[in-house]
This record gives C-alpha cells, structure tokens and sequence, in this order.
C-alpha cells in the first residue's frame, strides 16, 4: 500500500498562537511542524527515535509534561527555526480533561498514537472515560490533518472511523499497514526486524529488549518518512539509539544467568509486554521477580489476579514475589494450578537477591519488574555484574 502523506491544510500558520505573544507571531509556525505522541507505551522511545534521526538535518524541540500548568509554550516557540524545527510533544492522557489543557495551550498538526490501553484508570472511573479521553485526542485534530495510528491495535484503529483520508497506518500487518515491520527476532540480546515502505525494506538490529519497541520505531519511521526522510537514514538514526536505564535493560548475572531490568515503571501494559519478550527468548527456565501494583484503590485485587493469569499463559517457571497486595498474585497463581513450591511470596529484596544467587545458572532468565517504590533496583544490583 502506498499513500502520499502530505495534505494541503498544513500551509496556514497557527494563528491562536498570537494570544500568547500580545497579537504578535515571533516566527512562522506551522501546525504541521508540531507533533504530538500520545499512548500507553513507548512515548519517550518514539521521540528519542525521531531525534536520533533527524539528527542535524532538523531540530526536534521536544516537550514533556505539557499537561502541567506550568508548560508555557512561547517558551518553546523560541527555540525553533521555522526553517528547519519540529516540535514534538509526548501527550499524557492520564487523567479527564488532559485533552482540553494540550489543546488550550498548544495544538498539534500531526498526530500518533502508539496504543491504548487503560493505565489510568483509576483516575477516570471506568473503561469508557478513560478510552473516551484518547477519542477527544484524535476529534482535536481537523479532518485534514495527518494521524499516525498503529493498525495492530484494535482500540487505536477504531479511531480512524470518519477519517480514513488523512490517516496513515504503521504495525506488522503488511496488508493494511502504510509502514510495516516484519521478522522480528530477539536472539544474543539483539532485536532485529525489517521495516518497509512500498518496495523498500531496511533490517534493523537494535539492543532493546522488547517486541513493543518496534512499535516505536516504526511510528518514529513513519513521522520521518512523511518528512522526507529515506529508510536508510532512518536505520542509521534507530541503530545508534541506545536503551533507556531499567528499560529492559540486559546484564549478565553474579550466577551466569541473564538479569533484566525493568524497574523504571509498573505498567501494566508494559508487563504484559514484557512477559511476551520473555517468552520468545530462548532459556533453560525462567524466573519472574514482581514487586505490588500500587495506587490501584478498589481495582487491586482485580488487577493483580489479572496479573497472575498472564503469568500464567506464559513459560516461568519460577515467581518471586513481594509483599502488599502481591498476596493475589500468589493466590490466583496456586488457583489456577501453579505448583506451590513456584510461587514465592512475601520475600524481602534480600530475600530475593539470595533465592536468585542459589537458584540460578547460566542457561536462566530472571525478569525483574516493578515501579520505582519497589525498590527492585537494588535487587538487580546486588546480583549483576553492574555498578
């Protein structure tokens, strides 16, 4: 499938902007130049890979927390060359209204959207609210304008009813995917995939861990190719990008096994990722550490058994648990059938830092995930070879 990405409505300047400066526009922005990223996962990714290959043909001014009452975007407007500038924001829709505080300051032209699923939803209430949210994000955009959507995703694509004309698909899915991926391997550490457009096709190997970063990539090589960029160029940009700090990050282990780190966050989203890279690399057995969900109020239970049933579809073997509402896990787990003897609760970080000494050998994987107040950073310390 091909598609000419350009439309016709991003000549005309953002003229709300002159509010801002007393009636007076300092240079000529474009809304095509303004980019906003919104999604579950894989936001700051996306726009460490538009930088990455951008690089010194364009300037990307990126913005995060734009939702803050303290964003001002004249601020940001200073800093660009309407010659050769893009702005690209990450979107948190994390809470009602979110929509309405980006678009009262700064409106994008193009927009992407990696996923939906619902991370915050404690914050609206019910599914409905929260997906309601991510639809005012796309009715924000003119029929005109340019969105980016990821066609694997069922909730995302379902977005595009209405707007068929100016919406352009990346995923896996050669067949309805303007920008596709396909091969994906992970194997020695590496991710390898292909991406494609029309009769092209460029194999990339990365060091991130994870199939749900193709995603990224692929929404980045999409936004570059819309700007000209060529897919050689955007190889060379993804490859020289590298992973974030406890973002499934790989490091060999006191014992020989390989440790992952992912103990930047606790999404859920990302866990049931995470768990599907697991499962596709190769191992003797494979271990989970998992630290509690928290701030889930009234849904907690819910949520960590739901938990516990994708850890259970998967291949671990092992699950090493910490204390707080992980005690569902456990007990969803042993309901479902899991051997008693697997499931490991209420370990402290020394705890698991000692089980995972004795336990484990060359040939074993040990995922470690949790958020920040887990505190399972220490634990990936104290059994890696890594400072």
């Amino acid at each position: 499938m091909n598609i000419k990405f350009k439309t016709n409505s991003f000549s005309a300047p953002v003229d709300y902007f002159k509010k801002f400066f007393n009636g007076h526009i300092p240079k000529k922005i474009l809304r095509e130049d303004i980019i906003g990223i919104a999604g579950t996962l894989g936001k700051t990714t996306t726009i460490r890979a538009i930088k990455e290959i951008f690089d010194s043909k364009v300037n990307i001014v990126a913005a995060q927390n734009i939702s803050d009452d303290n964003f001002e975007p004249r601020k940001l407007i200073y800093q660009t060359d309407p010659k050769k500038t893009k702005v690209v924001l990450e979107v948190e829709l994390s809470s009602p209204g979110s929509v309405k505080k980006l678009t009262d300051k700064i409106r994008p032209g193009v927009g992407v959207i990696l996923n939906y699923s619902p991370a915050n939803i404690v914050n609206f209430g019910s599914l409905k609210n929260s997906f309601k949210e991510t639809q005012e994000f796309v009715d924000s955009f003119d029929l005109n304008d340019l969105l980016i959507l990821n066609y694997d995703d069922l909730e995302v694509r379902s977005l595009s009813k209405e707007r068929e004309k100016a919406v352009v698909f990346f995923g896996l899915d050669r067949e309805h995917s303007h920008v596709w991926g396909n091969n994906v391997k992970i194997k020695d550490g590496v991710l390898t995939f292909e991406l494609n457009y029309g009769v092209e096709s460029v194999e990339i190997k990365t060091r991130f861990l994870g199939v749900y970063f193709v995603y990224s990539f692929l929404a980045a090589a999409t936004v570059a190719i819309n700007c000209g960029f060529s897919l050689f160029e955007i190889k060379r940009g993804i490859e020289k990008l590298e992973p974030e700090d406890q973002k499934m990050v790989s490091f060999e282990g006191l014992s020989k096994a390989l440790i992952i780190d992912d103990t930047y966050d606790m999404q859920i989203s990302s866990f049931k990722e995470n768990l599907h890279t697991l499962n596709l690399l190769p191992a003797r057995r494979r271990f989970l550490i998992l630290g509690e969900v928290v701030g889930m109020g009234s849904m907690s239970e819910q949520i960590h058994r739901d938990l516990a049933r994708s850890i259970f579809q998967t291949k671990i073997d092992t699950v090493i648990l910490g204390g707080g509402d992980c005690k569902f896990i456990a007990d969803e787990l042993l309901r479902l059938g899991f051997l008693p003897e697997k499931v490991l609760l209420n370990l402290s970080n020394s705890q698991m830092v000692s089980e995972i000494l004795t336990s484990t050998k060359k040939g074993d994987i040990v995922l470690v995930k949790g958020a920040k107040g887990n505190r399972l950073g220490e634990v990936v310390k104290r059994i890696t070879k890594h400072d």
